[in-house]
């Protein structure tokens, strides 16, 4: 009876937690762009925004008008390839933009520098390449001396390998972290049943993010989304057949099935949400 009652409530904060139904990822990996700025003059202000080579992508669009002005600026901008203004945009900081939920596949780097109502774009279209995706832009004088003129700049490829191991290491701790957790609940609290769960995690998160990374970097982040539902599920099912084979009670007796496919949906499920709550504080991890 017990039991029963975690159980319920469990499924009543995931209730409460998708209600309205939230469209977001989990703790494994998201498609990031992160624009690195060198050269300019430090001390003026810079908004930067990626132009998407569609009007609408994800939770964006391009609008008719704008009460913001920084977005006017950035609406009034002409591209001459066609690109738009799809509503987003940011302060640039420390000389690095990071847009980390749905960034446009096909993009251009604008920049909208106030004090000199000057504009900095990439000469050609960019695109994603990798799970985070980089990009450096080097401006070749300073930003003060572009008086209303449109100054056009050759973003290079850069990729942070450091970082990105960093981030798939810590994504994987903390997804083992909440699955034991989520185990305490269910009553696996012997050393072989969370051992078993912790190997079965770094096995399937392991999987997980050298899938997504393939499917990325070769077919373009478009694809990842789809592929990361169809992902998850096999990592579920995955997880839940590992579990009845291995997960043993005390007297060494397999634990019901139920109990396991109720486990193994709850403890991912859980996961999501640490992932979508943790990805507002450390989006360049998430």
């Amino acid at each position: 009876m017990k039991r029963f009652k975690i159980y319920a409530l469990l499924v009543l904060a995931i209730i409460g937690f998708f209600n309205p139904v939230r469209a977001s990822a989990d703790v494994g990996p998201k498609p990031s762009v992160t624009i690195v700025v060198k050269g300019g003059n430090p001390e003026n202000e810079v908004y930067i925004t990626l132009l998407s080579k569609t009007s609408r992508y994800g939770p964006y669009s391009a609008k008719e008008s704008y009460e913001n002005e920084i977005s006017k600026k950035f609406s009034e901008f002409k591209d001459e390839d066609g690109y738009f203004y799809i509503d987003n945009h940011y302060k640039l900081k420390d000389g690095k933009m990071h847009w980390s939920y749905y960034p446009p596949n096909d993009f251009k780097v604008l920049m909208y520098v106030p004090a000199t109502d000057s504009y900095i774009v990439s000469e050609t279209p960019l695109k994603t390449f990798a799970f985070k995706t980089f990009y450096n832009v080097s401006i070749p004088f300073e930003i003060s001396n572009a008086n209303g003129n449109t100054i056009i700049v050759n973003p290079v490829r850069s990729y942070n390998i450091g970082q990105e191991a960093l981030g798939i290491s810590l994504r994987m701790l903390l997804t083992i972290a909440v699955e034991l957790a989520v185990a305490l609940l269910f009553g696996f609290k012997y050393r072989k049943q969370l051992k078993t769960i912790a190997l079965t995690n770094v096995f399937t998160q392991g999987l997980l993010n050298v899938l997504l990374f393939a499917v990325l970097y070769f077919l373009g982040g478009l694809l990842f989304v789809l592929a990361y539902i169809v992902l998850e599920i096999v990592v579920f099912v995955i997880e839940a057949f590992i579990y009845m084979a291995k997960l043993k009670t005390a007297d060494e007796k397999p634990v019901g099935t139920f109990t396991v496919w109720f486990y193994s949906f709850m403890a991912n499920t859980l996961s999501l949400i640490v992932g979508i709550i943790l990805t507002g504080y450390i989006p360049g991890m998430f």
